[in-house]
């Protein structure tokens, strides 16, 4: 599932299986989704964009928004698997 939409003059986050909300409306709802999504899928189906993949956006403003919210989404992306091992050490399944 790719995570960004990116066109010179907008761009999408994924909020949802083929869901796309326009960056200037993300909510933090939004974030959870995603980031939902994210935690409960196989990891290898996401693709983050990289910083320069942004660099084609022409409001400079709006560049800066998504390079940062990306950069949060990459850190929590490659701490899934540590999270879900700290939660399945605590709380067990039970049987």
């Amino acid at each position: 599932m790719i995570v960004w939409k990116i066109k010179p003059t907008e761009v999408k986050m994924c909020v949802g299986k083929e869901e796309y909300v326009d960056a200037s409306l993300i909510t933090k709802d939004h974030l959870f989704q995603l980031m939902n999504l994210m935690f409960s899928e196989d990891k290898k189906t996401f693709e983050l964009s990289n910083d320069e993949d942004f660099d084609v956006l022409k409001n400079t403003v709006l560049r800066e928004i998504v390079v940062q919210i990306n950069k949060a989404l990459k850190e929590f992306y490659d701490n899934v698997e540590n999270q879900k091992n700290t939660i399945e050490r605590k709380f067990p399944s039970l049987q």
